[in-house]
């Protein structure tokens, strides 16, 4: 006769919860977190995001007239949040003038000269090389922004860069297959498309900016600053893959599957599949080519209509 063993729900039912608690505190102070991105950097200059407390987010201000004007905004807000988040988590906004605003901006400010101070430091150790970016020509604020960056990087570490160089993204992608030799850095939209630090490390990494799920796990965080630290293309793509197994459940060296604890990000993922894109034309549409998009939009320039072809008949 198998033996029974008795199962302590009073201990798995605190366990269950301490978890919840703790996910919902994560959740709370994301929120928080979230109003300098949302509020932009000319309102977050005078703001704060404190505490997100039933559905309530307080902000503080650092004068009367700014609470007063935010006031009036505060519906818009609420809103503007909750579509960042990607959940309805701000019910309403609460502005409250206190000294802490200014103190948090001298301590940032601190901060951020300490941050260039080690950037100069670096660069200079690296030999100062000469730096060269180059920009999209589509949409017009990358073209736009290009000189600002550009002077500076001349200005805040003295580095020593090319003047911007802007091309199409034809030019871009043909000059990136060529390797980073070619195409060291560029701007343009979207420009990462697959890369991990625009669609993994922002949305698994501890408390980064598209973590709105509240992940944390312990044994990700590392594989997500180690690609990148990693420069050597072959070795990056392999913390990639490690990363891509951790999160399909299975150990980074692919030996077996995950065991998985409540933090495991591999809970996090959300599974989904594409069907193959496929375009339908009329015979008589010559020369079509799919999915225009920025940089090759100029391929429905191409196209032409042939009257001859036995599908054009009874179409004016």
């Amino acid at each position: 006769m198998k033996e029974r063993r008795g199962v302590d729900m009073h201990a798995l039912l605190s366990s269950c919860v301490s978890r919840a608690d703790k996910g919902e505190r994560r959740v709370r102070a994301r929120a928080a977190e979230a109003w300098a991105d949302v509020a932009g950097p000319e309102v977050g200059r005078h703001t704060l995001g404190v505490s997100l407390n039933q559905a309530e987010l307080l902000v503080l201000v650092d004068s009367p007239v700014w609470a007063n004007e935010l006031s009036l905004l505060a519906p818009r807000y609420a809103n503007a949040l909750n579509a960042y988040l990607g959940r309805d988590l701000v019910g309403s906004v609460r502005f409250t003038v206190s000294r802490r605003v200014r103190q948090e901006a001298s301590r940032r400010k601190a901060e951020r000269e300490e941050d260039l101070a080690l950037a100069k430091k670096l660069y200079e150790e690296a030999g100062s090389p000469q730096l060269e970016f180059t920009f999209a020509d589509t949409p017009d604020y990358i073209k736009d922004f290009a000189p600002d960056f550009v002077e500076g990087l001349r200005d805040r570490i003295g580095a020593n860069v090319k003047d911007e160089k802007i091309v199409g993204y034809p030019i871009i992608a043909e000059e990136l297959l060529k390797g980073c030799d070619v195409m060291k850095a560029t701007w343009g939209f979207d420009n990462g498309w697959i890369d991990l630090d625009d669609w993994v490390f922002p949305y698994f990494k501890t408390r980064e900016s598209k973590n709105s799920f509240g992940v944390s796990d312990p044994d990700l965080d590392p594989l997500l600053d180690a690609q990148r630290r990693e420069f050597d293309e072959e070795k990056r793509r392999d913390i990639g893959y490690q990363i891509q197994r951790y999160l399909m459940g299975m150990k980074p060296d692919g030996s077996g599957p995950l065991e998985l604890k409540p933090t495991t990000a591999a809970y996090a993922r959300l599974d989904y599949a594409t069907l193959i894109i496929a375009y339908v034309s009329w015979p008589y549409l010559m020369n079509r080519m799919t999915f225009p998009w920025f940089g090759n939009n100029h391929w429905i320039a191409n196209y032409w209509l042939n009257r001859e072809d036995k599908s054009w008949k009874g179409r004016a």
